[in-house]
Formats: structure tokens, C-alpha cells, sequence
């Protein structure tokens, strides 16, 4: 990339553009993470890690229910028992809920770490940013917006004081 880079910019190989504060290229959304979606990510990860386990837990009620009473597995619309298979695809069906669970928050807890620390993933690979000393809510504030509310729990615009990244990208092309 020969343009003008911002500090905190990376460029990506894959989308071919720099990205400020990129931390990843994800082929889930097929999109780079980075300052103007870091929010919408970290949203979308743990909402579905969060879903995976409450799918888990009707999976495992499911179960004990079925176990304790066998004649849930029997279906009106079928022509005889359909226990073996029904049990069967119940575990599989908490085996990849388990596992999609667990990737989700791993993908979720190093989302909230890289967050904290104000460094993005690529950042700390490089070991080339010392991010300055804040707290944990103005980190927070900076991806999820300002000011501290309930919005940081849906997937709205974040806002810097009425404030989009968009808007604040333009000063800091002119300094």
C-alpha cells in the first residue's frame, strides 16, 4: 500500500486496503476487523457463544427429560420407535454446540482482552504499539462508544460525543 497510512493502520493482503486498528481478516463475515466494526464483531461473537450455551443447556434438559421418560422419543408422525436415532442426533447436535460454544468465546475473551488493553491482535504480534495507560471503561468506550449505556449491548453506530470514525478520520488526515 503506497497511500497514506494513519497510525494504528494496517494494511490488509486480503481486502486489499488499509484498516485502522485492524486486529484480523475474518472469513465468517469475509471482512476485516477493525475500528469502525470491533463493536459489531465483539457483539456478534458473544451473542452467539451466549446462544450456544443456552442451546447446551435445552440439549442436556432435552436429554435428562427423554432419559427419565422414554416414550418421548416416540413420534406420532413416524411408523415405530425412533429412540437410537433421536439420541443420536441429539448428541451430536450438543457435541457441535459445545464446540461452536467454545470457539465463539475464546473468540469472544480475546476480542474483550485485545479491548482492555487498547492493542489489537496484530499490535501485540509486532509489539509495536505501547497503548497508553487508561481504564478499563475508556477503553471500552472507544469501541463501543461514548457515552458509558445500554447501546454498548446493541449493534448501533458507535459514537464519539455525536461522533462517528468516519467523521473523526477526516482531522486526522489534515494534522
Amino acid at each position: 500500500c503506497n497511500g497514506f497510512k494513519p497510525p494504528r493502520a494496517h494494511h490488509c493482503s486480503q481486502c486489499d486496503r488499509c484498516i485502522m486498528k485492524m486486529d484480523h481478516h475474518c472469513p465468517w463475515v469475509n471482512n476485516c476487523v477493525g475500528a469502525n466494526n470491533q463493536k459489531h464483531f465483539v457483539l456478534f461473537v458473544g451473542y452467539t457463544a451466549l446462544l450456544s450455551g443456552y442451546a447446551m443447556v435445552l440439549l442436556v434438559l432435552r436429554l435428562m427429560a427423554t432419559l427419565n421418560e422414554p416414550r418421548l422419543f416416540l413420534t406420532t408422525h413416524s411408523h415405530g420407535p425412533q429412540e437410537p436415532v433421536s439420541m443420536l442426533y441429539m448428541f451430536l447436535l450438543l457435541f457441535e454446540s459445545l464446540l461452536f460454544g467454545l470457539f465463539t468465546s475464546a473468540m469472544f475473551c480475546e476480542q474483550l482482552s485485545s479491548i482492555l488493553t487498547d492493542q489489537t491482535g496484530i499490535e501485540r504480534l509486532k509489539n509495536d504499539y505501547a497503548p497508553p495507560r487508561r481504564s478499563a471503561v475508556q477503553n471500552l468506550s472507544e469501541t463501543f462508544g461514548r457515552p458509558c449505556s445500554l447501546l454498548w449491548l446493541l449493534p448501533t453506530p458507535v459514537t464519539f460525543n455525536g461522533l462517528t470514525w468516519w467523521d473523526i478520520l477526516p482531522t486526522e488526515h489534515e494534522v
